[in-house]
C-alpha cells in the first residue's frame, strides 16, 4: 500500500473529546440498496483463552484478515488467534 496505517486500540474521555471538539456533525444518512448488504454489517465475537490465545467468531468475507487485524492490535502473534467464520 501507499499508505503507511497501522490498527491500533485506545481508550479515552469520549463526552470530553467531543465537547472540546472544534466542528461536530450529527444528522442522518440514507443508503440505498445494497447487493452485498447482509453480509456487510459485520460483526466478531472475541474468546480469550489461556496463553494470550483467542477464538474469533465473525461474519466476513475475509476471515484472514480479521485474524491479522485483531492479533495486530492486541499485540499478540497471528497464530494465537483462531479465526472462524460460518460457510454461506
Amino acid at each position: 500500500s501507499f499508505y503507511s496505517y497501522s490498527n491500533r486500540l485506545e481508550c479515552g474521555d469520549v463526552e470530553g473529546a467531543l465537547a472540546a471538539a472544534q466542528h461536530t456533525l450529527e444528522g442522518t444518512l440514507k443508503v440505498g440498496g445494497q447487493e452485498h448488504f447482509y453480509l456487510e454489517p459485520n460483526n466478531c465475537c472475541v474468546i480469550p483463552h489461556e496463553n494470550d490465545e483467542f477464538t474469533i467468531y465473525s461474519s466476513t468475507q475475509a476471515p484472514a484478515k480479521h485474524q491479522k487485524y485483531v492479533a495486530s492490535t492486541l499485540g499478540v502473534p497471528c497464530h494465537k488467534v483462531v479465526s472462524k467464520t460460518k460457510r454461506l
